[in-house]
């Protein structure tokens, strides 16, 4: 996959064609799109939740009325619902600028700028962990 940066000879000795930082960038680019997919893991059940919660009735009312109480109503609904909702958005926002940063990444890579290489490589690093352990929870 990589064997125009690493190389390998017939008595098994490794070498580096090139320099190792960029290995270090198809690290980060696999971690991007874990973060980005983990915003697509919590979007799809949150809508399914929400929806549901948005139509669906139950339990009549203390004030006599004959119309059932949406779910989404609810405060604990509510309390189940929004954090998600919230997490979601910044799941969105910060996924898209980490994906922004990797793309001005490699094109710097080009010029042999890996400025952004070591930021980028810690960010994506705790972001996967956060963002991975969020989704499932959520």
């Amino acid at each position: 996959m990589l064997q125009r940066f690493i190389g390998v000879d017939k008595e098994g000795r490794v070498s580096i064609n090139g320099d190792p930082k960029v290995l270090y960038s198809t690290m980060v680019f696999i971690r991007c799109h874990i973060i980005a997919g983990a915003k697509s893991g919590l979007l799809a059940p949150l809508t399914v939740g929400l929806r549901y919660s948005a139509v669906r009735r139950q339990f009549r009312n203390i004030s006599g009325q004959k119309q059932e109480t949406k779910l989404l109503d609810y405060q604990t609904q509510q309390m189940k619902l929004f954090p998600l909702v919230a997490t979601m958005m910044a799941f969105s926002i910060t996924s898209d600028m980490v994906v922004e940063k990797h793309s001005q990444l490699m094109e710097d890579i080009t010029k042999q700028n890996f400025k952004l290489l070591d930021p980028l490589h810690h960010y994506t690093s705790g972001m996967k962990a956060v963002y991975t352990q969020d989704c499932m929870d959520g």
